[in-house]
Formats: C-alpha cells, structure tokens, sequence
C-alpha cells in the first residue's frame, strides 16, 4: 500500500500532466484547438496500464538495472503506440510519429528522472541522520 501512494499515484500523476500538456502544446502549435474528452479517458488507461507492467516487472529479477529500463521502456513505447493506434489518437505518418515519440521520451525522463531525484534525496537524508 504504500507503494501505491509513494511511487504509482506520483507517477501517474506526473505522467498524465505531463502528456497533456505537451500534447495540448503540440495541438495548439499545429493549429488544432480542439481536443476530446475521451482523450483523456483512454490516456488515465493507458496511464494505469503503464503501471500495471512496472509493478509486473518489478517481479522480474533484472541483472541491472540498464536491462529494467530498457524493458520498460520498450514495453511501455509499444503500449503508447497501441494506444495511439487503437484510439486514434493520431494518424501514423512520420511526422506525427516522431513528434510522439518526443512527447513520450520527454515525460518518461521526466518521470524517472523525478524518481531518481527523491531516491537520491532519501538516501542522503537517512546518511544524514546516520552521521548524527
């Protein structure tokens, strides 16, 4: 449980503002001033869904953590895309590809990159509180 509350309702949360805006940006930038409100819908699935494969995969015994990574980026790119292309969230030319997959690595990183942030920052608090 409190896992739920310390990784996957942050990690949620971050990723599906981050999405949103970006995307938000990226439609206004292209001139499409509208956005469906089944949209969001499907990207809290997806969002759920992303979570669900990180805590399977956190069954699985990696032998580093750059193969974990590595997996679970894989796997979660190949779910955005199924959810891009089963809720038609875009056509799949070039263009339209690689600026979703911009959008992806950039609240990926981000998400991670957060992570990392407060797993570094716990650990110098308990090396902190060790010293004293």
């Amino acid at each position: 449980m409190k896992q739920i509350f310390k990784i996957y309702i942050p990690s949620a949360c971050i990723s599906f503002t981050l999405t949103a805006l970006l995307t938000c940006i990226s439609n206004l930038l292209q001139g499409n001033a509208g956005i469906y409100n089944a949209w969001f819908l499907q990207m809290f699935a997806f969002i759920v869904v992303v979570d669900i494969l990180d805590f399977a995969l956190g069954y699985i015994n990696f032998k580093s953590y750059f193969a974990y990574l590595i997996t679970e980026f894989a796997l979660t790119y190949i779910a955005m895309l199924g959810f891009c292309y089963f809720g038609n969230w875009f056509s799949f030319s070039l263009h339209n590809l690689v600026l979703i997959s911009i959008i992806f690595v950039i609240v990926y990183s981000s998400v991670h990159f957060y992570f990392y942030k407060m797993s570094h920052m716990q650990a110098d608090e308990i090396n902190s509180l060790l010293n004293h």
